[in-house]
């Protein structure tokens, strides 16, 4: 008997904890999805030298604009979790499908469809990032700077030391030394 209520509070604290697992997923997911919904994203405010740094007008935010943001946020984490991606009933005690008992190639079908619709969504979500280049026009143009300025002090530098050499070869600084 105190077997059977160790075995079952040993259970009940593995439950607890898969729950708060499950709770905090639920919960990181949620936040990012609400992320997603930011005016600028999750890339934040555009650079100010950019043309497209001042589309987007700020307006405050009332009630029903909170249930409608809280509503979206909802919608794509129902979508995200439509996915069931690691979830599979590979397990005796899962209650999913319960009595079915899958094979390997079939658990291996499922996950990799699965991972597909997954995949096939995120790409069809982030297509527009394929060919936005803000970023990436900015690291060049900096570097473009850098290399312009570094190639202008070398050239300065040279110029400096070869009119000192040519000073040397007339003697003009030797005029002056004594």
């Amino acid at each position: 008997m105190a077997k059977k209520k160790k075995d079952c509070l040993a259970n009940k604290k593995r439950i607890y904890e898969l729950q708060q697992i499950h709770n905090k997923a639920i919960f990181d997911s949620f936040n990012e999805a609400l992320d997603l919904l930011r005016p600028y994203g999750l890339k934040g405010r555009p650079s100010p030298w950019k043309p497209f740094s001042r589309q987007i007008v700020f307006r405050p935010i009332d009630d029903r604009g909170l249930v409608e943001i809280l509503n979206k946020a909802k919608d794509k984490l129902m979508e995200w979790s439509s996915n069931l991606c690691g979830f599979i009933h590979d397990k005796e005690e899962s209650q999913f499908l319960e009595g079915i008992l899958l094979d390997d190639e079939c658990l291996g079908q499922i996950r990799e469809d699965r991972m597909a619709r997954m995949l096939a969504q995120e790409v069809i979500e982030c297509e527009e990032d394929w060919v936005e280049y803000g970023d990436e026009e900015t690291e060049v143009e900096v570097e473009l700077g850098d290399l312009i300025f570094e190639k202008m002090v070398l050239d300065g530098i040279e110029s400096v030391l070869y009119l000192k050499e040519k000073r040397q070869e007339l003697g003009y600084f030797n005029q002056f030394s004594t």
